[in-house]
C-alpha cells in the first residue's frame, strides 16, 4: 500500500512539473536601449512596421543624399533597367560641382541601370537628375511622384523638391518616414542588390572612352565595418543635413532598418547605426498571434448610419509577427480596435486593430510594441436592422487581453482531485496502521495475563 501511495505521489509532481514547469533561471533582463548622438532615428521591422526605438522619430530634418532610396524605387518601378538616358545640360550643370558626381557629360547616354549603381555607390547627384528625367520629364514632374510614391507609403512628415537631395528648404523628411519609404523600397526586385552592391564598372560611353570603376565608400558594405546580414545602407552630408544614413539588414526571418539623421560626425552615424541594430537582434524575439486568435476577439456588431447595428465577422489575412522585449511575453500584449470604417458601396468594413505592450511606451523604448493592422468584413445585409441588446456585443470589449492562463484552469482542478484522492489514501493507511497497533497492544495484554496466571 505505501509503495502505491508514493508512486501516486512522484506520478502528481511529474504531471504538474509538465503543465506548469518550474523556472529554475529568472527571465531575461531587457536589453538596455542605446544612447545615440544622431538628433533623430528609428528602428523598425520591415515587414511589419513595429517600433522597436525612436528618438524624435517625427522631428523634420534635411535627408541628403538618403532621398535617392526614393529616386531609385521609382525607377525600378516605372522604369526599364535596359533603356538609354541621355544627359541633359540642367542635369549636368544645375548641381554644384563640388558635390558628388561622376563626371557625367551633356548629351552622354548610359543606361538605366548604370546610373542607378552610379547613384547609389558613387551617390552621382547628376544621374540622379538624369534618372527623374527619364522616368518623369523634368524634375519638377518627378519631384510629385516622388511625394505621391512617399505618401503611398506611408509617409506623412516628407515633401521632396529634387531627386539627390541637395539643400532646399522645401525638401525634408522624417526618420520615421525614411524607414517607411526603405520598407517599400525592400520589396521592389533589384533594389537590395544596387544599394548592397561594394563597385560597379561603366563601360565606355560615346563621350568618355574609359572605363568608370566605381567602388563604394559605405563602411558597412565595403567591409571596414562588417555587419551579419547587411542588405543596403545609404549615406548622406550635406552642412545643414550634417551626417545622415539609411541601412537594412536580415538574420532568420527578421529584417531591420535603422535610420540615423543629423549625426554630429562621420563615425557617430555608423556607431548609431550598429547601435540600433544589435539592440534589434539581440534584445527582441519573435513571436505570431494567429489569424484565428485575432478574429475571434474582435467585435461581431458594428455600428453604421441611421443607428443600424451591423451582425459581422472581422477577418484579418495571415497571422501577425511581432518582435518582443526580452522578458515579455505574448499573454502582457493586448490589441485596440478602432473605429470601422464602411463603404457602402463595396458593402465593406475595415477594422483598424492596434496590437501593443502596456506601459509608457513614449519614454522606454523597450515598450514600444506598436503594430497596426486592418482587418475587414464583407457585409451582406447593410441595411438590416439589428437588435443592440445582445450580450455578444457586450463581451467583445474594445480592448482585449491575450492571456491564455484561463485555459489551465481545468487541468488545474483536475490535479487538486487527484491531489486530494492521494490524501485521502495516506490518511486511510494511517487510520489502518493505528488500528493494526492497537490490536497488537490488546493482544499482548492477554498474553502477559496468562503468563501470570
Amino acid at each position: 500500500m505505501q509503495k502505491v501511495v508514493s508512486a501516486l505521489l512522484v506520478l502528481l509532481l511529474l504531471c504538474a512539473a509538465a503543465v506548469f514547469p518550474i523556472k529554475v533561471n529568472a527571465a531575461a533582463a531587457p536589453l538596455q536601449p542605446p544612447e545615440l548622438r544622431s538628433e533623430s532615428a528609428v528602428l523598425m521591422d520591415a515587414v511589419s512596421g513595429q517600433i522597436l526605438y525612436q528618438k524624435n522619430m517625427n522631428q523634420r530634418m534635411y535627408p541628403a543624399s538618403i532621398t535617392k532610396v526614393l529616386t531609385a524605387l521609382l525607377a525600378l518601378e516605372k522604369g526599364d533597367l535596359s533603356q538609354t538616358l541621355t544627359m541633359s545640360y540642367d542635369a549636368v550643370f544645375s548641381i554644384d560641382r563640388n558635390s558628388s558626381h561622376i563626371a557625367l557629360d551633356v548629351d552622354e547616354e548610359i543606361t538605366l541601370e548604370q546610373a542607378l549603381y552610379a547613384l547609389s555607390i558613387a551617390s552621382a547627384n547628376e544621374a540622379a537628375n538624369g534618372i527623374a528625367e527619364q522616368i518623369g520629364g523634368t524634375v519638377e514632374n518627378f519631384a510629385i511622384m516622388m511625394n505621391e510614391a512617399a505618401a503611398k507609403a506611408g509617409a506623412e512628415n516628407t515633401n521632396f523638391t529634387n531627386p539627390h537631395g541637395l539643400p532646399d528648404p522645401n525638401h525634408y523628411t522624417t526618420a520615421y518616414d525614411m524607414a517607411k519609404i526603405t520598407s517599400a523600397a525592400l520589396m521592389i526586385p533589384r533594389f537590395t542588390e544596387i544599394f548592397g552592391a561594394t563597385r560597379y564598372d561603366i563601360p565606355p560611353t560615346n563621350k568618355q572612352p574609359e572605363t568608370r570603376m566605381l567602388w563604394n565608400s559605405n563602411k558597412l558594405l565595403n567591409g571596414s565595418i562588417p555587419y551579419e546580414g547587411i542588405l543596403m545602407s545609404k549615406t548622406g552630408w550635406t552642412s545643414e543635413s550634417q551626417h545622415t544614413l539609411v541601412s537594412a539588414a536580415k538574420r532568420g526571418d527578421t529584417t531591420l532598418i535603422a535610420v540615423v539623421m543629423r549625426s554630429p560626425n562621420a563615425g557617430d552615424k555608423w556607431k548609431d547605426t550598429t547601435a540600433l541594430l544589435d539592440y534589434g537582434f539581440d534584445g527582441f524575439t519573435a513571436v505570431k498571434i494567429t489569424k484565428e486568435r485575432l478574429e475571434k476577439s474582435s467585435p461581431t456588431q458594428i455600428a453604421a448610419a441611421n443607428n443600424f447595428q451591423i451582425r459581422t465577422a472581422f477577418a484579418v489575412a495571415d497571422d501577425v509577427s511581432l518582435l518582443l522585449p526580452a522578458g515579455e511575453t505574448i499573454d502582457n500584449l493586448s490589441i485596440t480596435y478602432g473605429e470601422p470604417k464602411i463603404d457602402e458601396v463595396k458593402a465593406l468594413a475595415q477594422l483598424p486593430v492596434c496590437i501593443n505592450l502596456p506601459g509608457p511606451s513614449s519614454t522606454d523604448p523597450a515598450k514600444l510594441v506598436d503594430v497596426d493592422i486592418n482587418m475587414s468584413s464583407q457585409i451582406s445585409a447593410l441595411k438590416s436592422k439589428e437588435t443592440t441588446g445582445d450580450s455578444s456585443a457586450q463581451e467583445n470589449a474594445s480592448s482585449v487581453h491575450l492571456s491564455e492562463k484561463e485555459t489551465k484552469a481545468p487541468i488545474f482542478l483536475f490535479f487538486i482531485l487527484l491531489g486530494g484522492i492521494a490524501l485521502f489514501l495516506l490518511k486511510r493507511r494511517n487510520i489502518v496502521r493505528q488500528l493494526t497497533r492497537r490490536r497488537h497492544k490488546v493482544r499482548r495484554k492477554r498474553i502477559n495475563r496468562h503468563s501470570d496466571n
